[in-house]
């Protein structure tokens, strides 16, 4: 990494955030219990399964 001074603090954020995108996507829910997954995500085989599912509109 460039001349990250506090890595501690660059990973909390980044980790933040990413819970965020998640929150925001619809794959988890944050609960009085914790976090609860929704769904998840989709894994393909190949790049063009992966092109096929966008392109049909699948998501």
């Amino acid at each position: 990494m460039a001349q990250v001074d506090n890595y501690a603090r660059f990973f909390q954020i980044e980790f933040t955030n990413f819970m965020i995108a998640l929150r925001s996507s619809g794959y988890i829910r944050h609960t009085v219990a914790g976090i609860r997954i929704i769904r998840r995500p989709e894994w393909f085989a190949s790049y063009d399964q992966k092109r096929a599912f966008i392109l049909t509109g699948n998501q």
